[in-house]
């Protein structure tokens, strides 16, 4: 299996992103893996997330994702949709930690399904979601 660097990059991006937040927001530098199928979601994460300083890869569906988590062991957090068509997150995430046990993953969602959540370790990230509400789930993945 051949690794390749999966990003969404649009010119809009760079004019419509704001300033960086200073070097002191980010506490330890990580390696994020942002999965939706829904690729503005996608890309206005993967913006905050680098905003905040970390590394980020994307995916556009799970299968994406599996294949970057087997290529890329420097990911340390996986952040997934749960609504998406072909393998929901929660699919995603049991496949995930077969390969990776004890990854730490936010669930972004609008629905219900707290049993799944806390039966499992996650971060629940409510969509929609703030910049700082982001921020904060990421620290509580990672404790």
């Amino acid at each position: 299996m051949q690794c390749e660097a999966i990003r969404r990059y649009s010119p809009m991006r760079r004019r419509q992103r704001p300033q960086a937040m200073p070097a002191k927001r980010c506490r330890k530098a990580r390696t994020i893996l942002s999965v939706d199928d829904d690729p503005i979601i996608l890309m206005n994460t993967a913006a905050l997330l680098e905003d905040l300083g970390y590394q980020v890869f994307e995916a556009g569906s799970g299968r994406e994702a599996l294949d970057q988590l087997a290529c890329r062991p420097e990911i340390d957090l996986l952040i997934t949709d749960h609504a998406m068509p072909g393998m929901t997150g929660s699919e995603l995430i049991e496949a995930a930690r077969a390969l990776r046990p004890g990854l730490p993953v936010v669930l972004a969602t609008g629905f219900s399904g707290d049993d799944f959540i806390r039966t499992r370790g996650l971060t629940r990230l409510n969509k929609p979601y703030s910049f700082a509400e982001l921020e904060a789930a990421v620290g509580r993945a990672h404790g």
